[in-house]
């Protein structure tokens, strides 16, 4: 029985390292037969799949938007630039 162990170990580890290929529809159909035939009997590494499904469905949608604090960022550090030193009196180099 620890050999048997010791086989799905090493299956797991394989198929693991290959879920993100299966994603990305990267794998040669052999190697996607074999790691959709291990996900189907083994519930650890189905739920890695899962996992690594939610979180690239997560990034996805962080691409989709844009923080409010940064939409027109670059147009306000512009504007800050153009007008110079909000205190021209002031110490130059940051009070030292």
């Amino acid at each position: 029985m620890q050999l048997m162990g010791m086989v799905r170990h090493g299956t797991c580890v394989g198929t693991r390292r290959r879920l993100s290929d299966l994603c990305d529809g990267e794998l040669a159909a052999p190697a996607e037969a074999r790691v959709r035939r291990h996900l189907a009997g083994c519930d650890r590494c189905r739920r890695a799949l899962a996992r690594l499904e939610a979180t690239i469905a997560d990034i996805g949608r962080l691409r989709a938007t844009t923080p409010p604090e940064v939409s027109g960022l670059r147009d306000r550090v512009e504007r800050r630039i153009l007008q110079g030193p909000a205190d021209a009196d002031g110490p130059q180099d940051g009070g030292r």
